[in-house]
C-alpha cells in the first residue's frame, strides 16, 4: 500500500511543491497523475520512489 498522510514538500529554494496531501492506494490499484505544469506530479512520484523525503508528514 502507498499512503501519504498530510505530506508537505518544500524544496531548499523555498518552493512549496506539496501542501497537506493525503491519499492511500491499496495494492494493485492503478492511478493516473495529471495536472498542469508545477502542480506536484513529479514530486509525488519522487517521494513514492524514495528519491526525495517529505518536509512534513508520512
Amino acid at each position: 500500500m502507498i499512503q501519504f498522510r498530510h505530506v508537505n514538500k518544500t524544496y531548499p529554494s523555498g518552493v512549496c511543491a506539496l501542501r497537506n496531501v493525503s491519499f492511500h492506494l491499496p495494492p494493485g490499484e492503478r492511478v493516473v497523475l495529471y495536472g498542469p505544469s508545477g502542480s506536484g506530479k513529479t514530486t509525488i512520484v519522487s517521494l513514492i520512489a524514495g528519491l526525495e523525503k517529505p518536509t512534513e508528514g508520512v
